[in-house]
């Protein structure tokens, strides 16, 4: 389309050139639709000048009765066969397993999501469908070339931030694709607040109802420094670090085009050091809490979002619940009046609500809402730190994960926020959050620092404004952040690049 040659010579008397006053450039893919009115618009601003050329005009109940005859000579599009070029024949064999076909014949209403589920298959590049008439049957055969994608994808990726929280990503898939589609994944965090190694394989299983089998495994660590410090001032030690290593499978099930129910199992071990304190001394030595745990969760999750983060359009939808059990150890340090190491047995149930949806654009503001709720039977562990450590946390906006606020964290709680944003051009906007959480018995200590609960009622906010960027190589963020109870609210902080993280067994 570059390369070619536009001729716009006048080719007859009658000829009349359109000329839309359109801003949307070569390759303003997503604002097709902005094109397409700009174009409509002002040719119907020259309508009573095509109409002048027009010499034979035809009423709307003419054109009616042509199109109709036009259509009775139509053959519906019907399938008895299927060939594919491009592929060797077990490639060919699990494409054709995609389409599902088992009737003798199938129809284009038929094909139509079966086409589009091997379109959005990974292991396919492309596809270009040609349906071939075939006299003798009055049937069509439905010829595909397919190319299939690259077998080795090696990813490169990670964080900038202007605190502490630098994270580097590298990332490696291998595809396999035969009869039965199969990748081998393996990615890697790096940083000194983050770390992690995870692998997995995955088998994909198509029939009339598809579904995938994935065991892997995952080495986690956390590492929260008792004050985050911007980049250019000293950081103290860790007062809080978190280490899991878990293995399992996974097993997910397609629910619709965009949702999907999973199934996993995990078998892991969470290793946890802090202090009992923030004001311990070089010489105190840490606490230790070891859980030996297994972990049946179930979810679904359906996701219209945007963007993997700050989204502005979409919903997203989650529902899952997971049963706990495992056996706590744990071995006192110096900042505790707990002396004796101890063993305890727990299990629980958890069941959980994440909904956010972006419900509103008026001109160049959205708005949007988050709701999250949380039920649980977990009961406590041997001392405070480790009870709270091991209750989930409220972290709506991507910073919120790289901060240890003990009030943020309860067995059971409700939250719920709104988000306004204000979109100056498609890649640069304002965001603004607000969110209150409701935790229904705080978790707090007794004098011999032990969790108990604390029924009485508080309400907790988190507000974000953020300034944000959509480069080619990643989102650039400005944010001001409050998080109420944290010992110092407020931050302020640069990133460059995506805060993501591998599924932890906690979760």
């Amino acid at each position: 389309m570059i390369r070619a040659k536009s001729n716009f010579d006048l080719l007859c008397e009658a000829m009349i050139i359109v000329e839309p006053n359109s801003k949307v450039g070569t390759f303003d893919f997503d604002r097709i639709h902005v094109a397409v009115n700009d174009g409509y618009t002002s040719t119907m601003a020259r309508m009573p000048e095509i109409l002048d050329v027009i010499d034979h005009k035809v009423t709307l109940q003419e054109r009616t009765n042509k199109r109709r005859q036009f259509l009775k000579k139509y053959n519906p599009f019907v399938f008895d066969d299927i060939e594919i070029n491009g592929l060797d024949r077990s490639q060919k064999r699990y494409v054709k397993n995609l389409f599902g076909k088992e009737s003798d014949t199938i129809s284009i209403s038929q094909i139509k999501p079966n086409y589009f589920r091997v379109f959005a298959d990974d292991k396919i590049r492309s596809i270009y469908p040609i349906a071939q008439y075939k006299a003798n049957t009055d049937h069509f055969t439905l010829m595909l070339d397919v190319k299939k994608e690259k077998d080795l994808f090696l990813t490169f990726g990670g964080n900038f931030s202007s605190r502490p929280i630098n994270t580097g990503y590298v990332a490696l898939r291998y595809n396999i694709l035969k009869s039965m589609s199969t990748t081998l994944f393996a990615n890697s965090y790096f940083g000194k607040y983050y770390g992690s190694v995870h692998s997995h394989l995955e088998f994909d299983f198509v029939g009339n109802v598809p579904f995938s089998i994935e065991p892997g495994f995952t080495f986690n660590r956390w590492d929260y420094f008792r004050n985050f410090a911007t980049f250019f001032e000293e950081v103290r030690p860790s007062f809080v670090v978190l280490n899991e290593k878990y293995g399992g499978v996974k097993v997910k099930f397609p629910a619709g085009n965009k949702g999907r129910l999973s199934l996993d199992m995990n078998y892991g071990q969470l290793d946890d050091d802090y202090y009992q304190t923030e004001n311990f001394l070089a010489l105190d030595t840490a606490d230790k809490t070891t859980f030996n745990m297994g972990v049946v969760n179930a979810a679904y999750e359906r996701n219209t979002l945007n963007r993997k983060q700050w989204a502005n359009t979409g919903t997203f939808l989650k529902l899952n619940a997971k049963f706990v059990t495992g056996e706590e150890t744990s071995f006192p340090g110096s900042t505790t009046a707990l002396k004796d190491t101890t063993v305890q047995n727990h299990s629980w149930v958890v069941g959980r609500l994440e909904y956010r949806n972006y419900f509103a654009k008026m001109g160049p503001i959205t708005l949007g809402f988050h709701l999250e709720g949380l039920a649980s039977t977990q009961t406590f562990f041997q001392n405070y730190i480790a009870s709270v450590i091991a209750s989930p946390s409220f972290q709506p906006i991507p910073e919120s994960h790289t901060y240890f606020i003990q009030q943020h964290r309860a067995h059971n709680y409700a939250a719920a926020g709104m988000i306004g944003v204000l979109n100056f051009h498609r890649n640069l906007e304002l965001r603004g959050e607000v969110y209150a959480f409701n935790a229904f018995g705080k978790i707090t200590n007794d004098d011999n620092n032990r969790a108990v609960y604390d029924f009485t009622p508080e309400q907790l906010f988190i507000a974000s404004t953020s300034l944000i960027f959509q480069s080619p190589l990643g989102p650039l963020t400005f944010s001001v952040n409050y998080y109420d109870k944290k010992a110092i609210p407020w931050s302020v902080v640069f990133n460059f690049g995506y805060l993501l993280y591998n599924k932890s067994i906690r979760d």
